[in-house]
């Protein structure tokens, strides 16, 4: 230390005085992503009446030189890309999405088949990772009286980079369903991550459970992260909606049709106002990762379905076949979030988004009195603003892991292990 701080103090009196004090500029660390790409040359001729030497003495023949021939792939479009951060890396220079582009970029499901490549560890096949869960191994805290310390699985990377970094090291992935983690114990799945483990039904259910818990938080952390964008981003133009409500003529119109009218919807949640409790106060909104510690109160009545499919008003009005038209969710609140304090942190985010839609001039469309159904929405324009895409996969892959969206002879029924 004191050899640094004469060289620290040099430093400080080198600084011109009227520079203001950045004590760290995030954008100088930021690493940048290189490109490898660079124009390949035409391959030439390899037949010797071309040449009056040995094709082997060129200078740019493909067999000693093949590295010139190496093809590269180009950096991927940005979203949105402003004149200042146009920049060229060797040959490949940085440019924005294509309409067409952003199109794919907002569909979710496009966005999920395109996740990378995983091997499950109960059915055997390689399946993208946005339809697995990753767990991670973690060694359990000696008891007493024991002699050997073991090791468990539990959920990793589900949260937000944001709020809780995935662990970093080896990992195994299961299918995205509740089914499929009790089967780890069932079918005695092993690999190379869970091979000297020691697993019972107990700590499966546990696993299951907690998994189900962290999905739900990964809805909550989404819509909050989709909040703050809106904040500091672009206002609503025109029909740019991200998240409105449904007026109760448009809601009594769907329940009397089934047929959503807004072809870019992306998900239709019914979420009530929560009741009061016997004591008069309203449950605390929780966005917790630890577990709740009541189930709370058994309902009277059975659940309702987590979610259902319905068509949009293009798809129930098509007559060719070729393609089957994309359904969307409808979710009711009471199931996707029976605990009722995720359940009030999810109806006051959507009360956020609502408010931050009115600053900007957007609620010019509602007309009418308001239901309690929210309608999320995303399509070229709108992924301009904000990105919807993770919030509508993190509810897709809720509706997998309770069952929904599984085909009785797919992945899960069609394991080899």
């Amino acid at each position: 230390m004191p050899r640094l701080l004469p060289q620290l103090i040099a430093a400080l009196e080198k600084q011109p005085k009227d520079t203001p004090h950045i004590p760290f500029d995030i954008a100088a660390f930021r690493p940048r992503r290189k490109s490898l790409y660079r124009p390949v040359p035409p391959r030439p001729s390899l037949n010797p009446s071309r040449h009056n030497k040995s094709v082997l003495l060129t200078s740019d023949n493909p067999i000693t030189n093949s590295r010139l021939y190496a093809q590269h792939k180009r950096l991927p479009p940005r979203m949105a890309l402003a004149p200042r951060h146009v920049r060229v890396h060797n040959h490949d220079e940085s440019r924005g999405m294509s309409e067409q582009e952003r199109q794919w970029w907002a569909n979710p499901y496009l966005r999920m088949l395109a996740s990378p490549i995983r091997k499950c560890i109960v059915t055997g096949q390689y399946i993208p990772s946005d339809f697995l869960v990753r767990l991670g191994p973690m060694r359990l805290p000696l008891v007493p009286g024991q002699a050997v310390q073991h090791t468990t699985l539990i959920p990793d990377g589900l949260q937000h980079t944001k709020f809780t970094a995935r662990r970093v090291g080896r990992a195994a992935y299961a299918l995205c369903s509740r089914t499929a983690i009790l089967q780890i114990v069932e079918r005695n799945a092993h690999c190379r991550v869970t091979r000297h483990m020691k697993m019972d039904a107990n700590a499966a259910k546990w696993l299951a459970d907690r998994v189900a818990h962290l999905l739900r938080l990964r809805i909550l952390q989404e819509l909050e992260l989709l909040a703050d964008r809106l904040e500091g981003g672009r206002a609503c133009t025109g029909g740019n909606v991200i998240l409105r409500r449904l007026t109760r003529e448009e809601w009594a119109a769907f329940r009397e049709t089934g047929v959503i009218p807004h072809e870019d919807a992306l998900a239709v949640v019914v979420v009530p106002p929560l009741n009061k409790d016997s004591t008069g106060k309203r449950p605390t909104a929780s966005m917790s990762a630890l577990p709740l510690d009541a189930p709370g109160p058994i309902p009277a009545k059975p659940l309702p379905p987590l979610s259902t499919l319905h068509y949009t008003a293009s798809g129930a009005t098509r007559d060719d076949q070729v393609l089957p038209e994309i359904q969307i969710p409808l979710y009711n609140g009471l199931a996707l979030f029976p605990a009722r304090e995720q359940r009030a942190a999810l109806h006051a985010l959507f009360l956020r988004l609502l408010s931050i839609e009115r600053t900007q001039e957007s609620s010019s469309e509602l007309k009418g009195k308001a239901s309690h159904a929210f309608l999320l929405r995303g399509n070229a324009d709108i992924v301009l603003r904000a990105d919807v895409a993770p919030t509508a996969i993190a509810l897709w892959r809720l509706r997998l892991f309770e069952g929904q969206g599984w085909e009785p002879n797919g992945w899960i029924g069609s394991g080899s292990t």
